[in-house]
């Protein structure tokens, strides 16, 4: 049952700073076991095998089986053909989380207004990230008639918090040993400089071809009052280029958003 084609997108690596499989003494091995064949399977487009699933969580085979099996069970995943998915319980909790996501309340008056005063007539669009371990994830995203669909991003999406926008803005608020536990000593001496510029521009980020060509963004963070990253709150799209400058109108513009965001936090 288990000669079923590699995934088309295979399980990404642990990263350094990855929680996964770094349990304490103080932890249940079975949940931190069930967490990461949750996360193994969340990370890829194509459903997994049992094999598969041992391989991208250093699991034998029979504990990822059993441990797979049992949340399938409980609608946690979802099995067919000898693989397995995401189940529809995860849809509940999932949404459970964002509708207590204090950021996703407190920014959409914020992003209607950026998009009627900043972003209407151009191809753009206004989206929202939080920071979920080694990745932004995007959360909420509005956008224009004049937006290409291949450029508006699903919410959900993964976006590696060291190679987008909006995840060095606030990558560039975290303790020096944070950054280097989410994304290695070497990586982390690289962006040393970037996330000093980021800092010194008020905490706005930019990129430029770098999720999909011909797509720019600019980002800003949204801090709490503890002045931790809670979010950031980005204009991406093509036709962007111009805008390109932590000092440029839309820059700023995004960056008084962004600190009215976070005074409501």
């Amino acid at each position: 049952m288990e000669n079923r084609p590699e995934a088309v997108e295979p399980p990404r690596p642990r990263r350094q700073g990855d929680r996964r499989g770094d349990a304490d003494k103080s932890s249940v091995q079975s949940v931190q076991r069930a967490a990461d064949v949750l996360d193994a399977v969340a990370a890829t487009v194509e459903p997994l095998t049992v094999r598969q699933i041992a391989q991208a969580t250093g699991l034998d085979r029979t504990v990822a089986h059993r441990q797979a099996r049992t949340l399938a069970q409980l609608g946690f995943l979802e099995e067919g053909d000898g693989a397995y998915r995401l189940g529809p319980r995860l849809l509940l909790l999932g949404n459970a989380y964002l509708d207590r996501l204090a950021i996703r309340r407190a920014v959409l008056p914020f992003a209607v207004d950026l998009q009627i005063r900043a972003v209407a007539g151009h191809p753009w669009v206004v989206g929202v990230a939080v920071p979920v371990g080694a990745d932004a994830v995007l959360i909420d995203r509005i956008w224009t008639p004049e937006t290409p669909l291949d450029s508006i991003l699903d919410v959900g999406t993964r976006l590696p918090i060291d190679r987008s926008a909006n995840g060095r803005a606030m990558l560039a608020y975290y303790d020096d040993d944070e950054v280097v536990a989410l994304v290695g000593a070497e990586r982390a001496a690289e962006l040393a400089p970037v996330l000093a510029d980021i800092r010194a521009s008020g905490g706005i980020a930019l990129s430029s071809n770098e999720r999909r060509p011909g797509i720019s963004a600019i980002a800003a963070v949204v801090r709490g009052r503890s002045g931790r990253p809670v979010g950031a709150i980005a204009i991406s799209g093509p036709e962007l280029e111009e805008h390109l400058s932590t000092t440029s109108v839309l820059a700023e513009h995004l960056s008084r958003t962004a600190a009215s965001i976070g005074m409501m936090l």
